[in-house]
């Protein structure tokens, strides 16, 4: 066999070994369980705050786990849970469905979840993936499900996005994103721009960008200028792309006419905690979205 033939051989199978590289392991590149540990490092209780283990059991079978960090007594967070006269609700605290990026697990981001419960007033459910974590407990208090605001960090926020277009209001109150992405192929792009051409083969795409001009729900975007790993542009790109889609569907309402056409960003607004005018996330029912810049809340480059 001459040189060329042997080349082209070799550089055949170095690209098919790839390609079966990426199509077996592809999840081993995105999920990172075990960085930098499989088991808990503590638990909400080392924080000071009660909680419960909350089972959780997937369509299939798989037992998940979370846990519920219940929050203070009313009037105990900064949002509080009295309404514009002091008057309390009876509804009590929200719930703020967490979920968190690639690496490691629900006890990492504790220090988070804490800020959550003490300085907003609210419930938090931190939620293990499949494969991340730990799975025990015992049932949990019910929560109402009109009351619940997710918030994502990272791929969070694309858990979130996605969970949200599953349950369209009234399932859910509102999402809160910070520093996620537009999809998983807009990554390949920034992380690893040599493999672009094997975004066909990507079963884990988290098409964020589809999804969020579909909701019709108060949505929060954060977004860190200094995430050395998403790209700030991506966030912003999202935001766009919700207020653009809902603009056109509040025009294309308001042109059809009748009782049924509301504005962009109308409604009364809804406080975290509780309470009832002021410090408002968003409007409920077609609320306007916003969007933040600040610093990062956790260490950079997590996805």
């Amino acid at each position: 066999m001459i040189g060329w033939q042997i080349a082209a051989t070799g550089a055949i199978s170095l690209v098919g070994a790839t390609i079966g590289a990426l199509v077996l392991f592809q999840e081993r590149l995105l999920y990172h369980p075990g960085i930098p540990s499989r088991a808990h490092d503590g638990n909400p209780a080392d924080y000071g705050l009660t909680f419960s283990d909350v089972p959780l059991v997937a369509a299939d079978g798989t037992l998940l786990h979370a846990w519920l960090l219940h929050a203070p007594s009313p009037g105990g967070g900064r949002l509080g849970s009295s309404g514009p006269a002091g008057r309390r609700r009876a509804a009590g605290p929200a719930t703020v469905l967490y979920f968190h990026g690639n690496a490691g697990n629900i006890s990492h981001r504790l220090p988070d979840a804490v800020r959550w419960v003490r300085d907003v007033g609210v419930h938090v459910l931190l939620v293990s993936y499949r494969g991340y974590g730990q799975s025990q407990g015992v049932p949990a208090p019910a929560i109402d499900p009109s009351r619940v605001w997710v918030f994502g960090r990272s791929l969070g926020g694309a858990v979130g996005l996605a969970l949200a277009a599953a349950n369209p209001p009234p399932a859910l109150a509102g999402v809160i994103v910070e520093n996620t992405f537009t999809s998983i192929n807009s990554m390949i792009d920034v992380v690893l721009p040599p493999l672009r051409w094997a975004k066909p083969l990507n079963r884990n795409v988290w098409d964020s960008a589809g999804v969020v001009g579909r909701l019709d729900l108060p949505m929060l975007f954060m977004s860190g200028a200094d995430d050395e790993l998403v790209p700030p542009r991506m966030m912003k790109a999202l935001a766009i792309r919700e207020f653009v889609e809902r603009a056109a569907s509040a025009a294309a309402s308001a042109a059809g006419g009748g009782a049924g056409a509301r504005r962009l960003g109308s409604g009364g607004g809804q406080r975290l905690g509780g309470g009832g005018e002021g410090n408002r996330l968003g409007g409920t029912g077609t609320g306007r979205s916003r969007l933040t810049e600040e610093t990062p809340l956790l260490p950079k480059g997590e996805l």
